[in-house]
């Protein structure tokens, strides 16, 4: 087993991952002659956050990067005969290939369009939209939308947990609260409330509004824009 070559794969593969969750740009023309005994040391530490990217969901890792690194993986494989190195890579390589399946997938392109900061709100504050944070942790996709008017008077807030049902459904569980001056008044409501894109929109808009308020007169159209 030639070690040094195995090193350099496994640490390209690593640096790959991690360099991409973090934006940045890593330089791939690395001699392989300055890979020495720390760098098992250092795929170790970039495991690590190679770990705690999966939980947060960076949306800077895309299928293209595990691609890349799913091919170093597979060079590493066929430099080595060690059981446990066997078993490491293999176990990478899965986890590669599971990314690669869940973001090529309409629901994993569907969260990459939700995560980060979106346009948000109703139309009947006049000041303009809002913005929603949707982040994911540890698998779980959340989202914080806030709109206000100028004078504070007028909001509207939106927050809890979302699970995507498909490219054109959301659930979303957590709290609403709108108040307007001269359009619905208060709602503050609590539970499941459901959001659909139509047609070729770029927005999901809130299902349960005409329970609230009257669409023959004054409707809270409430929006998650892409």
């Amino acid at each position: 087993m030639n070690t040094l070559k195995l090193s350099f794969w496994l640490t390209m593969a690593s640096i790959i991952l991690i360099s991409l969750s973090c934006n940045q740009h890593s330089d791939n023309n690395a001699d392989q002659t300055s890979v020495n005994q720390d760098s098992l040391k250092l795929i170790e530490q970039q495991n690590t956050q190679f770990e705690q990217h999966k939980k947060t969901g960076d949306s800077l890792m895309n299928a293209e990067a595990f691609e890349l690194a799913a091919e170093h993986y597979h060079q590493a494989l066929e430099l080595t005969d060690d059981a446990q190195e066997i078993a490491m890579l293999e176990n990478k390589l899965s986890e590669c290939e599971a990314a690669i399946e869940y973001q090529n997938s309409p629901i994993g392109k569907t969260e990459k369009l939700l995560l980060g900061k979106r346009v948000f709100g109703i139309q009947f504050i006049w000041d303009g939209y809002g913005s929603a944070l949707i982040a994911k942790e540890n698998d779980i996709l959340t989202i914080d939308g806030k709109q206000f008017s100028k004078d504070k008077t007028e909001y509207c807030k939106l927050k809890g947990s979302i699970t995507i049902i498909d490219e054109r459904k959301l659930r979303i569980d957590g709290d609403i609260e709108i108040y307007t001056h001269d359009c619905c008044g208060l709602i503050k409501k609590s539970g499941s409330f459901h959001f659909l894109k139509s047609g070729n929109r770029k927005y999901w808009r809130w299902q349960e509004f005409g329970q609230y308020c009257s669409i023959y007169t004054c409707a809270y159209y409430l929006d998650i824009f892409e």
